[in-house]
């Protein structure tokens, strides 16, 4: 088998030495013509080719002896590289070969996790935003470099702007928030303490009566009667009205009475706003509540309980 050089520089073949033969007959290709062997790598003139020697004498006389030891007279005119050959037909009946398939294109999956969670970002308080925009990201650059082989780049790029703007509106709505959380919070945590420091005057006043032969304190310095009797004298304050320096009215119609002379239910202190040894009674106002309009009430018995407005006036004040 041959190849054959064009005048170009290219190879074409490799040729059977029957077609070679054929070509030399046809005038296709000369003496000068630069063939090798398959397998050599250098190019040598078909007139150096001992097997052809003959078959070029007989087109081009006095191109050599068929010992191969001659050199012809004159180079053969230039040959343009020869045709491929012709692909061999196809068997009647074969099918014709597959043709190849398209890349397949597929979607982002970080395009589409950006999306989904980029719209569920209020639901989160953010944090699902942040992973959505940290994803579409993550899913542009990947889209980018893909060659072709990656969509969703338009998923993308709206879970980055819905995750920004969600993480914007949560931030907005935390800003909000927080305080109306944090005022409920102040709210309440005063109303939770203050049953618990009218219990303890209640109890500081039962103590009182027990060492001054079980009646209760006067009523004009109770308050002071009772502050020994007290872990420390901020429990007379209620929570809700820190400046005042006693958040609680003492019942005049029991004061200087014995305990055992004092039905259990009959009212001993209630929130007020009278402040230091306030004292209240049926006929008085009622001071307006600091907790939503509830009251502390501290009863004979030593019982705290929360009442609201309607139902202060169906209370025992007298013994």
């Amino acid at each position: 088998m041959y190849e054959v050089q064009g005048t170009d520089g290219s190879s074409t073949g490799p040729f059977s030495a029957d077609l070679l033969r054929e070509r030399i007959a046809q005038g296709q290709i000369g003496p000068g013509t630069r063939v090798r062997r398959a397998g050599d790598a250098a190019w040598q003139s078909l007139s150096s080719l001992t097997e052809f020697v003959p078959d070029l004498a007989a087109v081009h006389p006095g191109t050599g002896s068929a010992t191969g030891h001659g050199s012809p007279t004159a180079a053969g005119p230039a040959v343009p590289a020869l045709p491929p050959p012709p692909p061999l037909p196809r068997p009647r009946g074969a099918s014709a070969p597959p043709l190849p398939l398209p890349p397949r294109v597929r979607t982002s999956g970080m395009a589409v996790s950006s999306f989904v969670l980029a719209c569920v970002t209020p639901c989160t308080v953010g944090i699902s935003g942040l992973v959505g925009l940290l994803l579409g990201i993550s899913a542009l650059v990947s889209i980018r470099r893909s060659a072709g082989q990656l969509k969703g780049r338009g998923l993308a790029l709206c879970g980055i702007v819905f995750s920004v703007l969600g993480l914007a509106f949560t931030l907005v709505g935390l800003g909000f928030l927080l305080p109306f959380i944090a005022q409920q919070h102040r709210m309440q945590a005063p109303a939770q303490s203050c049953p618990r420091n009218l219990q303890n005057v209640a109890m500081a006043l039962r103590l009182y009566a027990e060492g001054h032969d079980g009646k209760y304190p006067a009523a004009a310095n109770w308050c002071g009667d009772v502050t020994p009797f007290l872990q420390t004298p901020d429990l007379l304050r209620c929570p809700a009205r820190p400046k005042l320096r006693s958040g609680y009215a003492y019942n005049r119609a029991i004061a200087g009475r014995t305990t055992s002379s004092v039905p259990p239910d009959t009212i001993l202190l209630i929130e007020s706003a009278h402040g230091w040894n306030g004292t209240a009674g049926p006929e008085d106002p009622t001071s307006s509540s600091p907790h939503g309009g509830s009251y502390s009430v501290a009863f004979a018995d030593g019982s705290v309980r929360e009442v609201d407005t309607t139902t202060l006036p169906s209370l025992r004040w007298e013994p």
